[in-house]
């Protein structure tokens, strides 16, 4: 018997990555599974996310939705609870980065961050609220970065959109919780840091050696160790978490 049996997950952006390790970890704890992809390009990556969540006896499905777009998540979302029968689990991970200083920065691509990288996030939430308010277990856990917490040149946008997830990720605690609408749903968030296939993928082998040197942990994280944080925060054990942002940053950042 799994910790999140009878329950319904979407996870935003699962194709790959952690994304697509949260959305394993959370189906091997028992709950079923929509793998978000953005464009039908991952549509074969995302098959076999949901090819290995079935080997394992778990249920999933994949829905391409750009979550930039309300009535796509609208549609998705109805998909999802015809279903499965509601929702009670949003893993708010779909993202993009576009390296580059600020002064180099196209607006098109400030604009294409900010809205894959928070305007995404409140759109998700705003749409899976009257779904989550319905649930017993309504959680939300929006993934950020240790980025958004420290900062780092030359992906300013990327760090102020990250920033901004943890901001929300505080507020909605708050608005969702008895101090507001008083209906259980519990937001918090996670902070990777470095991690394999992430923003590391484009390390030269000299610089991965460097930060491996400087991480207490000695080497980067994978999808599969960071997945742990959200069936925790998906479950009944995180009762007294609200707004609370899980750093699996490997000791990267400590905050």
């Amino acid at each position: 018997m799994g910790k999140l049996d009878g329950r319904v997950a979407v996870v935003t952006g699962a194709a790959r990555g952690i994304g697509a390790a949260a959305a394993e970890a959370l189906a091997k704890e028992g709950a079923k599974v929509c793998v978000n992809i953005r464009s039908e390009s991952r549509r074969e990556e995302a098959n076999g996310v949901v090819e290995k969540i079935k080997a394992q006896g778990g249920e999933a499905f994949v829905y391409q939705a750009d979550v930039t777009q309300p009535e796509e998540v609208c549609a998705m979302f109805k998909e999802v609870a015809d279903r499965y029968g509601g929702i009670d689990i949003l893993v708010n991970n779909a993202g993009t980065l576009v390296r580059g200083r600020l002064q180099d920065t196209s607006y098109e691509d400030i604009d294409k961050m900010l809205r894959a990288d928070l305007f995404s996030v409140c759109v998700c939430m705003k749409e899976a609220y009257p779904y989550l308010v319905k649930s017993k277990h309504g959680r939300v856990i929006n993934v950020t970065s240790q980025l958004g917490q420290k900062g780092e040149g030359e992906v300013a946008i990327y760090c102020a959109a990250k920033t901004g997830v943890i901001g929300l990720t505080r507020a909605m605690a708050l608005e969702y919780s008895a101090l507001g609408e008083g209906n259980n749903i519990l937001v918090n968030a996670v902070a990777p840091g470095p991690i394999e296939g992430g923003l590391s993928a484009d390390m030269s082998p000299e610089l991965r050696e460097l930060k491996e040197a400087t991480l207490p942990l000695g080497r980067l994280g994978t999808p599969e160790e960071c997945a742990s944080s959200f069936v925790f925060l998906a479950g009944d054990e995180c009762t007294l978490f609200y707004g609370q942002t899980l750093g699996a940053t490997c000791g990267d950042t400590m905050v």
